[in-house]
């Protein structure tokens, strides 16, 4: 099929898709199940192919230089990356939307006039991007925790935070529950759930994630996790358990949380505890962005989770700096490290714009390095970081 019929046909598909998703999954049959299971499979991926493309312009989040990028991709993820660009407001102009393989021309017009060309897509076309210079980031990895060994090793490896979280978790008494009572869904749904999630994620949510009729879905086959502080639930994630795992999804914590201390960690120690003793040798923690500051990266590592290729999405961004690094890039790169998908496995990538001392790496491998990573590199200096991007 020639390349510009492929295109129309992704397009009528996903015009298609856009037309019926909100009818179905707000109904209840045995056919919105259906749906939901090929949306997954399919209509998410031909938003990864025929793409809408965006030229971005503000200033840099902490250089308050001006920096401008193409982006082409989904709207949520957009509002993602520029969560990590940008300080405040930023312009946003639409060039237009493109099938994948016909980017290469805007990508040629527009390269001398933005700093970064940013691509959400499909990692089916890294080939193809990679042959234009691009590096790719995973757009979600999976962090998962062995349960295996004895439950005072898996202990152990818990970060120092972790450690005093459990602490705070014995000294207010907090309790677990599990439940299929769906009173009980609908409570954590409607205080806990959908409140939380809009307040953390907003308009960066991943299409399904706010749907209270998927989130039931996925409660009907698992059961509701939650955490009690004396009779009050204070936070909870719907768990689904196959012959040798075990997943939480759709995290919610009550709004006042600070009222209560480590309300998310009682949640991961406790499953961990309720998985240990119902024989499970493997949770499966689910996605997460690969970014290495990002807070529920770091939270999900602290428990001593590993990180791996999340293969049932395949996202990715693909990245590429069409100048030499200035100030702005150099300040973007210093201050988002992340996991890079290089050979079917990921490498780390952190960036120093000034030589390091031995002892001062070794600080970085110990705060960054997960197990899940092929290697780290620490890239140090302008010179190296526009040799690394150019190389790769």
């Amino acid at each position: 099929m020639r390349k510009d019929h492929t295109s129309i046909v992704y397009k009528l598909a996903y015009n298609f898709y856009e037309k019926i998703n909100d009818p179905i999954v707000n109904k209840e049959s045995f056919f919105s199940l259906i749906y939901i299971f090929v949306k997954r499979k399919f209509f998410l991926r031909i938003s990864n192919i025929y793409l809408p493309v965006l030229l971005l312009k503000g200033k840099e989040k902490y250089t308050d230089k001006d920096i401008s990028v193409l982006y082409c991709g989904d709207n949520y993820s957009l509002n993602f990356v520029a969560s990590m660009l940008f300080k405040e407001n930023y312009e946003k102009n639409y060039l237009g939307t493109y099938f994948i393989l016909n980017l290469s021309k805007i990508l040629s017009e527009t390269s001398q006039r933005v700093d970064i060309t940013i691509i959400k897509t499909d990692r089916f076309f890294s080939k193809f991007l990679r042959k234009k210079g691009f590096i790719f980031i995973p757009a979600w990895i999976n962090m998962r925790l062995d349960i295996s060994k004895p439950f005072e090793d898996i202990v152990n490896n818990f970060k120092k935070s972790a450690i005093e979280d459990v602490r705070k978790i014995k000294k207010f008494n907090y309790t677990y529950e599990l439940t299929n009572n769906l009173e009980e869904f609908n409570r954590f749904f409607n205080e806990l759930r959908d409140p939380h999630f809009k307040k953390r994620v907003g308009n960066q949510a991943i299409p399904g994630t706010t749907s209270y009729f998927e989130l039931k879905w996925a409660f009907k086959f698992g059961s509701l996790f939650t955490i009690k502080d004396g009779q009050q639930t204070i936070s909870g994630f719907i768990v689904v358990r196959n012959a040798h795992s075990a997943s939480p999804h759709f995290m919610g914590i009550k709004g006042e949380s600070e009222l209560y201390e480590a309300a998310g960690s009682a949640l991961i120690y406790f499953f961990i505890k309720w998985a240990k003793e119902n024989g499970i040798p493997l949770i499966k923690f689910g996605l997460t962005r690969p970014f290495l500051n990002d807070g529920p990266f770091r939270f999900k590592r602290k428990w001593g989770m590993t990180a791996g290729i999340a293969k049932k999405w395949f996202d990715v961004f693909a990245l590429r700096v069409n100048h030499p690094c200035s100030e702005a890039i150099e300040s973007f790169f210093e201050h988002n490290p992340f996991l890079l998908l290089e050979n079917n496995a990921y490498t780390g990538f952190v960036f120093s714009p000034s030589p390091l001392s031995q002892e001062e790496e070794e600080k970085i491998r110990k705060r960054y390095y997960i197990d899940g990573m092929a290697a780290l590199n620490i890239i140090q200096t302008r010179e190296q970081l526009t040799s690394f991007l150019t190389k790769n």
